[in-house]
């Protein structure tokens, strides 16, 4: 699986991902993406924002964190901006 994630990683420049997870958290899936690419910019967007999802989002190198719901330009604006950078 996480040879096929970063071949995914590797073909694309934008990915949303939109999943109610049982078992797992988005920063679960942050700190896996940045273990197999860390280089790989991410913006956690959640319905749930805490403190420390917050902290630790960033902490593992989030890019942006954002919360639900978001206006589509708003969300444009930071995708945009994130890819832009560096």
């Amino acid at each position: 699986m996480k040879h096929s994630l970063l071949l995914a990683l590797q073909k694309c420049r934008f990915q949303q991902q939109t999943v109610k997870l049982k078992h797992r958290t988005g920063v679960d899936i942050l700190a896996e993406i940045k273990k197999i690419a860390p280089a790989t910019r991410a913006i956690m967007l959640t319905a749930y924002p805490t403190d420390a999802t917050t902290q630790e989002s960033f902490r593992l190198g989030a890019s942006e964190y954002c919360t639900k719901p978001i206006d589509n330009e708003v969300l444009e604006e930071t995708v945009t901006r994130v890819l832009n950078s560096g």
